[in-house]
């Protein structure tokens, strides 16, 4: 006599475990007109709301101003749209979803066993035991669930990590965007200048007025002048390509083509942040300090798992016993041990984790504190340079350039002096919209150094 499983267990099995999700087939055309509808602001504020996750520290931008000069529109876009943080929430989501489900009792256990189906006086034995630990929420469950809850809390503030990351970077690509249309307009305005004077010079070399040394310097770095402005349109290409990427907006949106020189006023490189009071303030105001606190509750709670293994599994359920003449009924009892050992390795191997995330978090707090005093510094570099030496140069160099054209007009042996100020213009015309850039980036590291202040 044979003993086999029996088909109607299995079919119970299989239809008790089915589960599915709608299909979501990926089309390129449909994606390629989600993103373009991006720049509608009906769908930044649909997004922004599916976006809106409560518990984040970080205050949410506000979707209704929609000026592009403005920050909270751009907030908003790295906000709703940017793919780090879209990722981020996605996996905080399915972190939620893993806590849904942990700690909940072991599968029933179901099984169903008959002898030869071609002998008449067969036997059929059912039987089903359930997670009596996991039922009652103790042991290896609570461990688990605990493990959950810490998952959950790491997500949401990677979440708040990639929010804040994106809104600096965000910031960042304004200001060189802004940044490089006002060279490529300064520029503009020194090539016009430089193409009026060229007309004359082209007629003093033809009649020998001027000599060729002279000559031949100017074209040099009238052929330097037309490099830059074509260098410089070419990093307003590549600024602009990354405002797009990092403010998930597609290439044509015209949002992009109004970041101008007006963008720039509206940050204030010359103030400085406050700065936390206390290093306890400094975890609280950096999200990724706030998460490496919740990476090192997470191998906390992976040393409460391990431990908890030291807990027996323990199954009770029952078994019915039929057969043509008889019912017979009885209990199931199953004890699972650890084996010797195992547990200690594993609470040991946890423990280890656990260190070694205590040193993550204490380096990641010497990292921002170190990061905090060079970032000051810089940026009061950068700050006594944009007041300073940047409009000094400029200025001088303007003031100089327009008395030697002015010169040069009345007198043409003056070229080589007009090459001179051309030559010290062509630095100096840019110095300022340098150390502008310079100052609001300083101050924009600094200011996402320090972290969002509680209020």
């Amino acid at each position: 006599m044979t003993n086999q499983t029996s088909p109607i267990a299995c079919i119970v099995l299989l239809l008790h475990g089915c589960a599915s999700a709608p299909p979501a087939p990926l089309d390129a055309q449909i994606a390629a007109t989600e993103v373009a509808e991006r720049t509608s602001p009906e769908v930044l504020a649909r997004a922004l709301d599916l976006a809106d996750l409560r518990p984040l520290g970080i205050p949410r931008p506000d979707s209704r101003d929609r000026d592009p000069n403005g920050a909270a529109f751009w907030h908003a876009c790295a906000w709703a749209f940017e793919a780090n943080t879209r990722i981020a929430r996605n996996l905080w989501h399915a972190a939620q979803a893993r806590r849904d489900g942990a700690g909940l009792p072991r599968d029933v256990s179901l099984a169903a066993n008959t002898v030869d189906v071609a002998e008449p006086d067969r036997q059929t034995a059912v039987s089903v035991a359930f997670d009596v630990l996991g039922i009652l929420g103790l042991g290896r469950s609570a461990a688990a669930a605990r493990l959950a809850d810490a998952d959950v809390r790491h997500a949401l503030a990677a979440v708040e990590t990639e929010v804040w990351r994106a809104r600096f970077a965000v910031d960042r690509a304004r200001v060189r965007v802004a940044a490089s249309r006002t060279r490529q307009a300064a520029l503009a305005e020194l090539t016009q200048q430089v193409t009026k004077d060229r007309t004359r010079i082209d007629i003093l070399s033809d009649r020998g007025w001027v000599p060729e040394g002279s000559v031949q310097t100017t074209r040099a770095l009238m052929a330097r002048l037309g490099r830059t402005v074509e260098n410089t349109r070419a990093a307003t290409a590549r600024a602009r390509a990354t405002l797009a990427s990092i403010a998930g907006l597609p290439a044509d949106a015209p949002a992009l083509d109004l970041v101008t020189a007006a963008t720039l006023g509206g940050f204030a490189p010359n103030t400085t942040p406050p700065s936390p009071s206390t290093p306890r303030a400094l975890f609280e105001q950096r999200p990724d300090l706030r998460a490496a606190l919740l990476r090192y509750a997470i191998s906390e709670a992976h040393v409460r798992v391990a431990a908890a293994r030291s807990w027996p599994e323990v199954g009770l359920g029952s078994r019915l016993q039929l057969s043509p003449d008889q019912l017979l009924t009885g209990g199931i009892l199953s004890v699972t041990l650890p084996w010797p050992g195992a547990v200690d390795a594993a609470v040991r191997r946890a423990v280890a984790v656990r260190n070694a995330e205590r040193a993550r978090v204490e380096q990641a707090f010497v990292d921002a504190h170190a990061e905090i005093t060079a970032r000051a510094v810089v940026l009061t570099t950068a700050q006594a340079t944009v007041t300073q030496h940047g409009p000094s140069i400029e200025t001088a160099t303007r003031a100089a350039w327009r008395a030697i054209r002015a010169k040069f007009t009345a007198d043409p042996k003056e070229l080589s002096t007009w090459n001179d100020a051309l030559e010290r213009r062509l630095a100096g015309v840019l110095a300022h919209i340098d150390a502008r850039e310079a100052a609001i980036l300083a101050w924009l590291d600094l200011t996402e150094s320090l972290g969002e202040v509680r209020r």
